[in-house]
């Protein structure tokens, strides 16, 4: 009887917040867990639960599995709107479950927050966990990173039962699999993206175990490649799904050439061909770990692969938005190896298109912006004579205005533009025809930025 009132209460909430112009993602369920307290515990094992968590690609990543699970027919919740802490997961379950205290899904594609995983895992016990990567991240929220990696270690060490898909070019990933008992799969590179340069890595330079330096086969971008140590050995483990040859990018999508492998017989290997519809590097790994989770499903990879080609990116994340024969294109930056991918991605078009950069320091943003004092905003030099403008904006753009001063960029073509609208009617004005107008926001910002966008040209509310 709690449980029904709990469920109809949450549905009731979610529906009054909304007509109110709000998500309703988390207060929902903040409510549920005062009047249920073990709840998710209760109704965990009700469905079959994926958590996918990690620095950079959570949300892209549950945006492919749940494309590969709709082209198998296969229903599914998801927190669609991001609300990945437990009060918004709290949320999701309880308004997808009916009142009898079932599901018609099967399966339910969670994205967690990497930091509070440690308090998560326990509670629902995931049949399966994809962990994406660990980079620098908002280090005045969520500590040093071997202190996160160690409370990831220990919210799964809870779950022997759960399998593992873990990015194995990632030192800090790969050692989840070496720690833990559990089932784990691994996907990453077999060859490079670029060059690898000195000094590129700074996380996860040394090794977890001895702390000698690692060595790399190949380097892709960040800490990420075929790492091993020199001293106590410690590498990468069998890639189940693997990239074979070079990818393709265009500023539409992203070629990709796949070798996926068989769990129980690595001889048995299928190459695919396939397709990403979003540009960007990092996109390549967020499909693998799709893939890989795909192939612990038991799905025909070749279905998995094309599946991926029709995916639906998440609100902010490479998302772009047409105006008129022009588009504005958002790409959500959070930390200093991401926005790194994001600038590799608007230089290598090498096009005169606008650029804006919008960041806050909100609590969701990080209270320390001095990470963008790492970001390599100096590359921007090589477009500066083809982009027609560097825009600036948020609480924090006259922080930004000087960032790209000591970057050395042409000052001239810097403008610092509070007014959202302001910054919108400037960006398309010089946006060439049939081009793109690059928006990077922080969290806060994106999502001040895309109401904007929802009232001016109707697009999609985040929560839909």
């Amino acid at each position: 009887m709690r449980l029904t009132i709990t469920v109809l209460l949450v549905k009731l909430l979610v529906k009054i917040l909304r007509i109110f112009k709000s998500g309703g993602t988390s207060l929902p369920g903040k409510i549920a867990a005062k009047i249920y307290p073990n709840i998710l515990s209760v109704i965990s094992s009700r469905i079959k639960t994926v958590f996918v968590t990690g620095t950079n690609g959570k949300t892209t990543t549950v945006r492919m599995i749940t494309g590969i699970l709709k082209a198998h027919d296969i229903k599914y919740i998801t927190n669609k709107s991001g609300a990945n802490l437990q009060s918004g997961i709290t949320t999701t379950l309880l308004n997808a479950m009916k009142l009898n205290g079932r599901f018609d899904e099967e399966y339910a594609v969670l994205e967690v927050d990497e930091a509070a995983l440690k308090t998560i895992a326990p509670l629902i016990k995931p049949d399966y966990v994809v962990v994406t990567n660990f980079f620098r991240d908002q280090l005045d929220r969520f500590g040093e990173l071997y202190t996160l990696l160690s409370g990831v270690k220990e919210g799964l060490s809870s779950c022997p039962n759960t399998k593992l898909i873990l990015n194995g070019d990632d030192s800090f990933c790969a050692s989840i699999g070496k720690d833990l008992p559990n089932e784990a799969y691994y996907y990453g590179t077999r060859i490079a993206f670029g060059e690898y340069k000195e000094g590129s890595v700074s996380d996860g330079r040394f090794c977890i175990y001895c702390k000698a330096e690692y060595l790399y086969r190949h380097h892709t971008y960040g800490h990420l490649g075929d790492f091993y140590c020199p001293e106590c050995g410690f590498s990468r483990s069998y890639l189940l799904t693997a990239l074979s040859e070079t990818p393709v990018l265009t500023d539409k999508n992203t070629k990709i050439l796949l070798s996926i492998g068989d769990p129980d017989n690595k001889e048995n290997v299928q190459t695919i061909e396939g397709t990403i519809p979003v540009p960007g590097q990092y996109n390549i790994y967020n499909a693998m770990a799709a893939i890989t989770l795909s192939k612990v499903f038991g799905f025909d990879p070749k279905k998995s692969v094309e599946a991926l080609a029709g995916f639906e990116i998440g609100f902010g994340r490479m998302e772009d938005i047409r105006i008129g024969n022009k588009t504005l294109r958002m790409v959500l930056v959070k930390n200093v190896v991401g926005f790194d991918q994001a600038l590799e991605l608007f230089i290598s078009q090498n096009k005169p298109y606008p650029a804006a950069m919008i960041i806050n320091d909100l609590t969701a943003d990080g209270r320390d912006i001095s990470w963008l004092w790492d970001v390599e905003f100096e590359k921007l030099g090589q477009v500066q004579e083809v982009v027609p403008a560097f825009f600036t904006s948020g609480l924090r753009g006259e922080d930004m205005t000087v960032r790209l001063k000591y970057a050395g960029l042409d000052m001239k073509k810097v403008r610092l533009i509070k007014d959202y609208n302001l910054l919108v009617d400037k960006g398309l004005a010089i946006t060439p025809e049939n081009g793109y107008f690059y928006v990077f926001p922080s969290y806060t910002a994106l999502l001040d930025f895309r109401k904007l966008l929802v009232r001016r040209y109707g697009i999609k509310k985040f929560w839909k």
